[in-house]
């Protein structure tokens, strides 16, 4: 999920939100604004343009936990000893 100012169908600078991946490409939300935040889940309203069409869209987006990761490989993902060195 990214954010950036792009220009829209009708050649205003907007604000847009999008989603990559998946089996729809690129989803793009015009106008983004945070409706809520709380727990897992954020949740945006905004415009989504269907060829030359404007429609008012809701996305809920549930954050996905990450795996967990021990201190040591954490530490080698930071270019740092797998240990903390002694002081």
């Amino acid at each position: 999920m990214t954010t950036r100012v792009r220009e829209a169908p009708d050649e205003r600078k907007v604000v847009v939100l999008s989603l990559s991946g998946g089996k729809d490409g690129e989803i793009l939300l015009f106008e983004p604004r945070l409706i809520s935040a709380g727990g897992i889940e954020l949740k945006f309203s905004g415009y989504e343009c269907d060829e030359f069409c404007w429609v008012i869209q809701e996305w809920v987006c549930e954050l996905q936990p990450e795996a967990a990761v021990d201190d040591a490989a954490f530490r080698v993902g930071y270019g740092l000893p797998p240990y903390p060195l002694p002081r």
